[in-house]
């Protein structure tokens, strides 16, 4: 009986083991092209609603 529950034991911590090795593989860039303008005004309003209750203000400066 203890045997068993041994080995049901070594089994589930074989497989913790196989998730967590596999989670933590690098994984190689997915490169793309995107509009930064776009990007960093998505930005900007993400920090505008996080800090909406502060006094903080967002000077914006972008060239074309």
């Amino acid at each position: 009986m203890h045997i068993d529950n041994i080995e049901k034991k070594i089994t589930e911590a074989g497989l913790i083991i196989t998730n967590l090795l596999t989670y933590a593989k690098i994984k190689m860039p997915a490169y793309e092209k995107i509009k930064i303008n776009a990007l960093l005004e998505e930005c900007i309003e993400n920090v505008k609603n996080r800090f909406i209750n502060y006094n903080v203000k967002i000077f914006k400066k972008f060239q074309k």
